[in-house]
């Protein structure tokens, strides 16, 4: 993979000390599977490694790429500039969406908004809920928001256009998934496919 590696871990169950994954040389086993690492950056090689005596289950992993790397800018490379002041970032406040977060069940699965071909309405403001017991996986495929003015919130924290790329792709226990806009530019909005790795999970 040349872009960033997202690993769903749905089953690790291999003999504690004596059998093996290798993930790029480093060794897990039982007692560590726990430590498996969930993102990586281009190529993997996975190896699985067993003694002549117990056997267990083995492993089941999903993958994807996610997006394209780009190098983090030196503190040398990023511009002084000055700007006039933004809107300011909202904050958490109700009703949202009609007095309640958007209803919806299942143990994975993708939130696309607003759902098809069309730019999201001006003055926008909804919100969804995911309830996850475990470690919670998230991968973003589209990400399209203004700038400075347009905000998705992930418990709180706020993104933008410009901070988009800095969002987590896991997370763990519940995320409250919450979108804002303002009343002039549109876009096309946000796709993020999710999975809790461990246990059942909700959407709200």
């Amino acid at each position: 993979c040349n872009k960033q590696l997202m690993l769903v871990w749905e089953l690790v169950d291999v003999e504690t000390d004596f059998d093996f994954i290798s993930l790029n040389g480093v060794k897990y086993n039982g007692e560590t599977a726990a430590t498996m690492p969930y993102t990586f950056i281009g190529d993997l090689e996975i190896h699985f490694t067993s003694d002549p005596m117990t056997t267990r289950k083995g492993f089941t992993v999903n993958w994807a790429c996610v997006h394209e790397v780009t190098p983090l800018p030196t503190v040398a490379d990023v511009p002084v500039e000055v700007h006039a002041p933004t809107a300011e970032v909202p904050t958490a406040a109700a009703p949202i969406d009609g007095g309640h977060c958007r209803q919806r069940h299942a143990p994975k699965g993708t939130i696309d908004y607003p759902a098809g071909p069309n730019d999201y309405k001006n003055n926008a403001d909804v919100c969804f809920t995911i309830s996850c017991n475990k470690q919670l996986m998230l991968v973003w495929e589209l990400v399209d928001v203004e700038t400075d003015f347009d905000f998705i919130s992930l418990n709180g924290v706020w993104y933008n256009g410009k901070t988009a790329t800095t969002m987590p792709d896991v997370m763990v226990g519940d995320l409250e998934i919450r979108f804002t806009s303002d009343g002039s530019i549109t876009k096309k909005g946000f796709t993020v496919r999710w999975s809790c790795a461990d246990g059942p999970a909700t959407t709200n």
